[in-house]
């Protein structure tokens, strides 16, 4: 019964002619270099030439290497602007009453917002954290908007306040990487030492910044794992 509450959606590539554009620009500009090359080393060289030959060969070859540089680095540098996946969101009609736009990349931590970084810093629980071990970071948005009139083109017949958005997160690939939940330890005593039974744990930070017009608010939560799953999950710090 609680299906209906749910809407209906059609997952497309986002920013796929914004993607290709740019892969042109880059492609353009690095046949204007090759041709450039070429008309400068023929009227210099002449047709039929061995230095003409080899010029072409090395303008070729920059060509090629300068065309992946290009769509490398407009396609990093554009990743804010553009979305992995649009999802279309439809009402029971099959009409669309909004859009949701979702992209995934791992970042260097320079690039982190100071908001964010003083929010991570925050609250260390051994040295280890603090800078011994590094880590990975992956910046995960997920952008909704709906139409001027969406509320009352979900169900008509009843008023609709809000929409409830549902986010799952997948921590099985981070479970095959992990060691054994166990280890035997070895700790000193005055008569010398003894085993004990430890628990190998990883933790996973996780930081939301929620944005609803002007306002907005960061939560940070920290989740505590081993291979066998999820352990607990605690609530570090909100503001």
């Amino acid at each position: 019964m609680a299906t209906v509450l749910f809407l209906d959606s059609e997952v497309k590539k986002g920013g796929f002619i914004m993607e290709q554009t740019l892969f042109g620009m880059a492609a353009g500009l690095a046949m204007l270099f090759a041709t450039t090359v070429a008309f400068v080393s023929q009227s210099i060289y002449g047709n039929l030439t061995l230095p003409f030959f080899v010029a072409l060969v090395v303008s070729y070859i920059f060509k090629d290497r300068i065309k992946d540089l290009l769509r490398f680095y407009l396609s990093r540098n554009m990743t804010r602007s553009i979305f992995d996946y649009k999802t279309q969101l439809y009402n029971v009609t099959r009409h669309i009453v909004g859009v949701c736009r979702e992209s995934f990349e791992f970042i260097r931590r320079q690039k982190l917002a100071p908001e964010i970084r003083e929010i991570r810093n925050s609250d260390h629980i051994t040295e280890i954290e603090n800078g011994w071990v590094g880590e990975q970071t992956f910046l995960y948005r997920k952008r909704i908007r709906f139409h001027p009139d969406w509320k009352g083109s979900i169900f008509s017949e009843y008023e609709i306040d809000g929409v409830n958005d549902i986010m799952r997160f997948n921590i099985q690939d981070f479970l095959r990487k992990m060691d054994d939940p166990n280890k035997e330890l070895f700790v000193m005593n005055d008569e010398g030492y003894h085993r004990v039974t430890g628990a190998r744990v990883y933790h996973l930070n996780l930081i939301i910044k929620l944005i609803c017009d002007k306002h907005q608010s960061y939560t940070r939560y920290r989740v505590i794992l081993n291979r066998k799953g999820i352990k607990r999950i605690e609530k570090v710090r909100t503001i």
